[in-house]
């Protein structure tokens, strides 16, 4: 009786060591798809602080297009107005030329006035020698 009590112990014995063994093994389990849950959910950080930097590259690149895009404008805005600049400074130039033209045209007139003057008291002064040569003084005592 005691052989088969200690058959029967042996037997539970074994049973229980078994089954200790297979929840250890169980609980290893549990334990690697924990870590491998850990993991994934690790990668999924990494996953999306590498959106949110590629999104952040993303508005640094437009945030720089739309610098360069405003220098551009400025750029053209400058070249606009030298171009205006430019534009007022040749209007005033020719306006500047057209006033000495018409001063030359004024002096050029007043030249050529003034030798016309000249020419008819000339012409003139040899008109009356020429009746003074022709109607000669008479003496006033009738001789």
């Amino acid at each position: 009786m005691k052989r088969i009590l200690g058959i029967a112990a042996t037997a539970l014995l074994a049973t229980a060591v078994h089954a200790s063994a297979t929840q250890s093994d169980a609980a290893k389990a549990n334990a690697t798809q924990a870590n491998a849950t850990h993991a994934k959910a690790a990668q999924a950080h990494a996953n999306a602080a590498h959106a949110n930097a590629a999104q952040a590259n993303a508005a640094q690149a437009n945030a720089a297009q739309a610098n360069a895009a405003q220098a551009n404008a400025a750029q053209a805005n400058a070249a606009q107005a030298n171009a205006a600049h430019a534009n007022a400074a040749q209007a005033n130039a020719a306006q500047a030329n057209a006033a000495q033209a018409n001063a030359a045209q004024a002096n050029a007139a007043r030249a050529n006035a003034a030798q016309a003057n000249a020419a008819q008291a000339n012409a003139a002064n040899a008109n009356a020698a020429q009746q003074s040569q022709a109607n000669p003084v008479k003496d006033s005592s009738g001789s």
